[in-house]
């Protein structure tokens, strides 16, 4: 099974299903490594959890996988934190815009 993905630069790269979950995993807490402790943002913020965060994990996952059954590129979402505690997921490109929060 391989995985396409259009990265931030527009670039198609493929990838297997292992690969693809250590890179997934790697963005996220790259992304969010200064989120878990409280007032992060210096403005009260709740921290992300590690339960919030293997939430997100799985969903991208799952939706790689419907990427992939569907013969569809998958686009790499910009994420981050929010002072709830939760993570915004942004998938953005020409033909769509869609956003999800995770708790």
């Amino acid at each position: 099974m391989k995985f396409w993905i259009i990265s931030m630069e527009n670039e198609v790269i493929t990838y297997n299903k292992y690969t693809l979950s250590i890179l997934i995993s790697d963005f996220i807490h790259d992304t969010l490594v200064k989120c878990s402790i409280a007032d992060w943002d210096d403005a009260g913020a709740h921290p992300v959890t590690d339960g919030t965060v293997n939430r997100v994990e799985d969903f991208l996952l799952q939706l790689a996988d419907h990427f992939d059954s569907v013969k569809k590129y998958f686009l790499l979402p910009i994420i981050g934190p929010c002072a709830d505690g939760s993570i915004d997921v942004w998938f953005n490109n020409k033909n769509y815009s869609v956003t999800t929060l995770t708790t």
